[in-house]
């Protein structure tokens, strides 16, 4: 029941995200766990393959090509680290939230150009324009309501701090 429940979850993300319903699969509203396989493993697949999708999705009518920015991923003892390279994108275009245990990032880049000047005529572009949008998993460990946004230079540094649950200690007993 909690597979089936974390693949609701994650067809209500899809469609929150996307504002389209997920793909079908079969003639299921789910697909089944073959019995051979590791139903951990096949649901992280699926959930690879769902995150896949929505950074591939197709672009809504009016809207550009989409493209994904690089990022960066770093943990220290209190926080997980996400940075995004944005060179060019303003802050107010730039949208930064969290669904489920997901980090979404979304924005616009425009072309220097203006995208209604229907008089440019660029010779040379190398670098990608229009919608991006990135997502990424969050650890268990973190505490998303809490999370900063800055951006500085082009870059934008998401710090999502992380609670430490009591670890076991962990000791060695002679054997004798």
């Amino acid at each position: 029941m909690e597979i089936d429940n974390a693949i609701q979850q994650i067809e209500r993300l899809y469609h929150s995200i996307t504002g389209k319903n997920p793909p079908p699969v079969g003639d299921t509203p789910f697909a089944p766990i073959p019995p051979e396989a590791n139903a951990q493993r096949f649901v992280e697949d699926r959930l690879n393959q769902l995150l896949a999708l929505m950074n591939s999705r197709q672009p809504q009518p009016g809207q550009t090509n989409t493209w994904t920015p690089p990022m960066t991923v770093w943990e220290t003892e209190k926080e997980v680290v996400v940075s995004f390279e944005l060179a060019g994108v303003p802050r107010d275009a730039v949208e930064v939230s969290v669904v489920e245990k997901l980090l979404v990032v979304t924005g616009r880049r425009d072309e220097p150009w203006g995208r209604d000047n229907a008089q440019a005529h660029p010779h040379v572009n190398e670098r990608p324009f229009g919608m991006f949008s990135r997502t990424v998993p969050l650890p268990p460990t973190t505490v998303p309501d809490k999370l900063a946004a800055e951006m500085k230079n082009g870059v934008l540094e998401v710090h999502i701090p992380m609670e430490r649950k009591n670890e076991p200690v962990k000791q060695t007993i002679p054997v004798k």
